[in-house]
């Protein structure tokens, strides 16, 4: 009987190419079908406390890790409701009160207004008709707009955008002469004006809102604003441009 002898050395090369097509595959089936965690841990903030200083490292592959400190990163932009007070207005016996509604981020707003007039007379700001009517007084103003902020995840940003702004208000009117006495008449009246808006926010803190505005476009009025000085007699200042500033302090949430 012939013995069979069993040449290991000719299927050392097969097991060598089964080995490497083996590793090949399931590398490629590793990839395909296994779920990558890499980007949700490196999306993590880990922190590490010292002894005075806290900071936060960003894991990553290479040596170096990257450091962020919390000032770095501004999340002002997450609060999506304002609520401000114009400043300059009370400073005319004008309680003013804003609401932005933020969307997108913050990179777009909705805003609103609404003020009450406690001064005896009109503002210079409302000169117009303090010189064409006898003792003209506002009493409300309601108005609306948006605004648009392209670089509005910084501290500090610019916006622009359209306000639209009704205002009601009472004067003295000279009805008639009698017996060589004026004869007067209470009357109210109101202006609608539609504005440019533009201005600056500054973030001061996390929940603390600086907004300082400019607003400049045409004014409506339900009655001609015709002056009564001597000095510019029969100008009529219906025409001219409407002003609008302020500078709001408000809160954040």
């Amino acid at each position: 009987m012939q013995k069979i002898k069993y040449d290991i050395r000719k299927h050392i090369s097969w097991f060598n190419v089964l080995f490497i097509v083996f590793f090949i595959c399931k590398s490629i089936y590793s990839q395909d079908v296994l779920p990558d965690i890499r980007p949700e841990i490196n999306n993590e903030f880990v922190s590490k406390k010292s002894d005075s200083i806290k900071q936060y490292h960003y894991p990553s592959h290479s040596s170096k890790k990257k450091i962020f400190s919390p000032e770095s990163i501004n999340t002002d932009h997450l609060h999506t409701n304002i609520v401000s007070i114009n400043a300059m207005a009370m400073a005319n016996g004008d309680l003013t009160l804003f609401y932005d509604k933020l969307f997108y981020d913050g990179k777009f707003a909705i805003t609103f207004l609404g003020g009450y007039n406690f001064n005896v007379q009109m503002s210079r700001l409302n000169a117009y008709i303090s010189n064409s009517k006898y003792n003209a007084k506002k009493d409300y103003d309601i108005g609306g707009g948006f605004y648009f902020a392209p670089n509005h995840t910084k501290r500090h940003y610019y916006f622009m955008g359209l306000l639209g702004k009704y205002m009601s208000y009472h004067f003295t009117d000279i009805t008639g002469i009698s017996n060589n006495q004026k004869q007067f008449q209470e009357k109210k009246a109101h202006q609608l004006a539609i504005l440019f808006s533009n201005g600056w926010i500054f973030n001061i803190a996390s929940t603390v809102h600086f907004k300082v505005i400019c607003a400049v476009g045409k004014q409506m009025n339900s009655i001609q604003l015709k002056s009564t000085s001597k000095v510019t007699n029969n100008v009529d200042y219906s025409h001219f441009p409407k002003l609008y500033l302020g500078y709001c302090i408000g809160y954040r949430f």
